[in-house]
């Protein structure tokens, strides 16, 4: 992957809220670029990209559901080229998060983070 190709003309979509970090998510041209920026070491950040495909994807495995956990998504996935680990939903799941395709469900204190996402 050409990092320069990939960050080149990216458009700001949204931020999208974590346990530990704010993800802010940008438009490629065939993929989201999500900038994570840690709550607690404000200095440090990482780089994800994702497909827009996966992105469909994901949205279309979990349209219309509540109580969304990245791992259940990826156990149903039969396209391992698009979704390669749970890490990977859930890149989705915060993508959608930033476009308000899907919202974060703060209601339940489990460890894996619980999303609930919008019909299409």
């Amino acid at each position: 992957m050409e990092l320069d190709s990939v960050l080149a003309g990216l458009r700001f979509v949204g931020l999208a809220e974590g346990s530990h970090q704010t993800y802010y998510v940008y438009a490629g041209k065939d993929q989201f670029v999500l900038l994570s920026a840690s709550k607690s070491q404000p200095n440090s950040g990482r780089i994800n990209v994702i497909s827009q495909e996966a992105v469909l994807y994901v949205h279309q495995l979990a349209a219309g559901q509540q109580g969304v956990v990245a791992k259940d998504i990826f156990e149903r996935s039969r396209r391992p080229g698009l979704i390669g680990s749970d890490l990977d939903v859930l890149h989705a799941l915060y993508v959608l998060c930033a476009t308000g395709q899907a919202r974060k469900d703060n209601r339940f204190k489990r460890r894996a983070l619980v999303f609930n996402v919008r019909a299409t």
